[in-house]
């Protein structure tokens, strides 16, 4: 045997060792990227799901602050009229919409129109129904005719959006 086959014959084995190495490193580290990624994945879980919670749960907390039963309670006062209070309680709903507005990265997309809808469609409720007063009817006669505006609806729309929120929030606990 000649120089040339020792040689040759030399390179298969250290050929198939190479390839047979080249596979085992790149299962290996291919294995361990994913390991890390996980482990990121979890850390940066343990991270954001109490910021998203939290977020879902001044979402919930936004709407029930502007059902038109608190709002009533929280800034109806002696001496105003419905004017005034329709005033406060569309200022009120949009304040506490910019003040939670930095929610939305916490959340879906589904629960934040939710919420928006949900302040749109009180804002115009309180608008359209305050349209039928007299400009200086008492406040509570606004209070009486909103509320019976939502009852004669059937159809609550803070009620209804906060079921959305809240679907939304339990999703992220089976996580």
């Amino acid at each position: 045997m000649g120089t040339f086959e020792i040689i040759f014959l030399s390179l298969i084995p250290a050929g198939i060792v190479a390839i047979t190495v080249y596979y085992v490193v790149d299962a290996f580290l291919e294995r361990d990227q994913k390991r890390r990624l996980i482990k990121f994945k979890s850390q940066s879980l343990e991270v954001t799901l109490p910021l998203q919670l939290q977020a879902y749960e001044r979402l919930c907390l936004y709407l029930e602050r502007i059902a038109p039963n608190q709002l009533v309670l929280r800034l109806n006062g002696e001496g105003l009229n419905a004017v005034q209070l329709q005033h406060m309680m569309v200022t009120d709903i949009r304040e506490e919409y910019n003040h939670n507005a930095t929610q939305q990265v916490y959340v879906s997309d589904d629960a934040w129109q939710a919420v928006i809808h949900a302040k749109e469609e009180m804002i115009a409720l309180i608008n359209n129904v305050a349209e039928t007063l007299a400009q200086d009817a008492p406040s509570l006669e606004l209070a009486k005719y909103l509320f019976q505006a939502v009852l004669s609806a059937g159809d609550d729309v803070v009620t209804n959006k906060l079921k959305v929120v809240k679907d939304e929030a339990q999703k992220l606990m089976i996580i």
